[in-house]
């Protein structure tokens, strides 16, 4: 029997709850925060995952691994950084999160929105094609550390981490859209 969309969410907002020592105290934050996504129009039955930078879904899965850590906690550090606290302040692991980038990423509302539904439903991580300004090729990769070129139809799909670790200067960033 296929769930629906009511039911799914009930049994997100339960198992999250679990995950919290005090139901109680869990539970109220979590409904209020699927309820206003829902109001919003972030939230839909059958809604593609959000798509997020790497960075990010470093601290998507950061805070769904860390028990007691709620995504508006989360995105609050980031908000009243440089007003309350600093950076080093923020009690987040700078050793495996970009802080800085993350700090400027949060500045956008509409990625806050994302965030937090990354964490509730899941996230794609974005990806691009690497295409050569000179020649008009994409970059494919064999999956045993060889690149080269060929026409869009086989490009390999980057991840930002994998672009910043080459050397890509004659070579564009192109968004899948697809």
């Amino acid at each position: 029997m296929t769930k629906t969309f009511e039911e799914k969410k009930k049994e997100v907002l339960e198992k999250t709850s679990m995950e919290f020592r005090d139901a109680k105290e869990a539970i109220g934050p979590m409904q209020k925060l699927m309820d206003n996504l829902e109001e919003s129009g972030l939230l839909r039955p059958h809604q593609a995952l959000p798509v997020i930078p790497g960075y990010v879904a470093q601290l998507v899965d950061y805070t769904i691994k860390v028990k007691h850590t709620i995504p508006s906690d989360i995105i609050g550090k980031f908000y009243f950084k440089n007003e309350q606290f600093s950076i080093e302040e923020m009690n987040l692991p700078s050793d495996i999160l970009d802080l800085e980038k993350l700090s400027e990423y949060f500045k956008i509302g509409l990625h806050r929105f994302e965030f937090e539904r990354a964490c509730i439903i899941g996230y794609e991580l974005q990806l691009f094609y690497l295409k050569n300004k000179l020649t008009g090729m994409y970059l494919a990769y064999d999956g045993m550390n060889d690149l080269y070129e060929v026409w869009e139809a086989k490009a390999h799909k980057f991840t930002q981490a994998e672009i910043d670790s080459m050397n890509t200067g004659s070579y564009e960033q192109i968004e899948v859209t697809e």
